[in-house]
């Protein structure tokens, strides 16, 4: 399993040029896709993601102001509105949904160069404590798979227990 250096760490070589926002988010997709098996992502943002991570990379080489967050890929959970991929809350009822606006965490997060990945999976409308009641699979416990993934952000905390992005964000 690969790992991450922490937050800041990630986000400080980005700004100094020592990292390319760009080589993350592929070093995230390519985790989210050698881990398909455990069911913890509904679908990538990857075109809008690797747009972000280019836009990132260029202001740093023209010496530009990028956010504290610059570069860090992040997952969110499928129930917080994102521009680039459905937004479904692991329900058949919203399939096609594009979100009109993004929920403010994101806005929040991507004001400072966070880049958002994928969508995690979750309990359909987060109705639920074991990410066993998505419409669409089961997310498996990467510890062990006979046991569930828990809490209705079973996706979010199995993506980070796989390394697939930095940090995630789930709900209570």
């Amino acid at each position: 399993m690969s790992t991450w250096q922490s937050i800041f760490e990630i986000a400080e070589k980005v700004q100094s040029g020592q990292e390319s926002a760009v080589k993350l988010v592929e070093k995230s997709l390519s985790l989210i896709n050698d881990n398909k098996k455990y069911c913890a992502i509904i679908t990538t943002a990857q075109e809008r993601a690797m747009e972000r991570a280019k836009t990132i990379d260029q202001k740093i080489k023209k010496g530009e102001q990028v956010g504290r967050l610059a570069g860090v890929p992040f997952i969110a959970k499928d129930n917080f509105l994102t521009f680039g991929t459905e937004t479904t809350a692991a329900s058949n009822i919203l399939r096609g949904f594009h979100a009109p606006y993004q929920a403010t965490a994101i806005e929040k997060l991507e004001a400072e160069g966070a880049i958002c990945v994928a969508k995690a999976n979750l309990d359909a409308f987060a109705h639920g404590s074991s990410t066993e009641n998505s419409d669409f699979f089961t997310t498996l416990n990467p510890h062990d798979e006979n046991r569930v993934a828990g809490g209705s952000s079973g996706g979010s905390a199995a993506a980070v227990a796989l390394a697939m992005a930095p940090f995630a964000l789930g709900t209570d």
